[in-house]
């Protein structure tokens, strides 16, 4: 038992107990659009291959056929364990899995009614009601709102926890968008609070530039940064990086990153900056000198601390 007003995370981890997995999936329309031509491309240049490209959301549809086998996986680990499902939008972020609408409840696996079937079809019936109404409504922004589906499941990590103290939450994101700058304050709020719980915040980067708020979110959380050579090989990442519990990771060796980026983006070039001007009031960070704050609209501090040249103590010689 653990005392009150202690995080149950915080407790010794023991072989039995049970984990709450939180999927984060990217599903940029851009990014799986863009890798589906370039897998057509290469097969049409291939006559070995040539056959194989006859859906326009392959590469999609490949990846989620290896997730599904990931997350039945990770149920079968322990008859405890529970998982939700994210879908992280350009427009939205929305639960693909528990959807609540249908009066599916997220401590319902131990039903007898309850199939891997009706779990992978579920998830799949809601990515095409999300991706159809994507369709319909024309999105600027063509990156995905990570801030928002990472907030969902911090909510939904604090609504498990109640209900099961002994549960031990994890996230694992799969990122295919780049980072957005306009979003720094609302991640790295997210990744604090993810550190304040103890939930390990697992990364799977599948764009090919590093994403820095995932790396420090990774590093931070003390969760897993990886970046997969090839989609065709992401089942075993899953398996062999992704699926072991906070338990089994004390005795693996699982990949760390050896280099860590912690610098800054501004927020009017969106480029990563090693000295800039903060804003007082909502902590933007700029590139260049403003007389204004374009996110907030404050003025700026016109005069700045100079260092002195001199030193403040002088030491005599005896």
């Amino acid at each position: 038992e653990f005392l009150e007003g202690e995080m149950p995370s915080s407790r010794p981890l023991r072989e039995d107990d049970p984990s709450l997995l939180v999927l984060l999936i990217d599903t940029n329309p851009r990014f799986w659009l863009k890798q589906t031509q370039l897998r057509q491309r290469s097969n049409h240049s291939s006559s070995d291959l040539q056959s194989d490209s006859h859906s326009e959301n392959s590469v999609f549809i490949s990846v989620m056929d290896q997730i599904f086998v990931f997350l039945n996986s990770f149920l079968l680990l322990n008859r405890g364990n529970h998982l939700a499902v994210i879908a992280s939008h350009p427009r939205e972020s929305r639960y693909l899995f528990p959807v609540e609408r249908e009066g599916y409840s997220a401590l319902s696996h131990k039903e007898s009614d309850f199939s891997f079937a009706s779990m992978n079809g579920r998830i799949m019936s809601e990515l095409e009601l999300l991706l159809n109404s994507s369709v319909e409504e024309k999105s600027e922004c063509r990156n995905s709102r990570f801030a928002g589906s990472l907030s969902l499941a911090l909510c939904h990590i604090n609504r498990m926890i109640f209900e099961n103290p002994n549960i031990h939450p994890r996230i694992l994101s799969l990122c295919a968008s780049e980072d957005l700058s306009s979003e720094y304050i609302s991640v790295m709020n997210c990744i604090f609070s993810a550190q304040k719980q103890n939930v390990p915040l697992d990364v799977c980067v599948l764009i090919d530039t590093d994403s820095l708020f995932m790396q420090q979110a990774a590093h931070l959380t003390n969760g897993i940064y990886w970046k997969p050579i090839r989609f065709e090989h992401l089942l075993q990442d899953f398996l062999t990086i992704f699926l072991p519990d906070l338990y089994s990771r004390k005795h693996l060796i699982l990949p760390k990153s050896e280099q860590i980026d912690f610098r800054a983006t501004c927020f009017c070039h969106r480029k990563v900056i090693d000295v800039g001007f903060v804003c007082p009031v909502c902590l933007s960070i700029f590139c260049d000198e403003l007389t204004k704050c374009r996110t907030c609209g404050t003025r700026m501090p016109k005069k700045r601390i100079r260092r002195e040249s001199k030193p403040i103590i002088k030491f005599e010689n005896t």
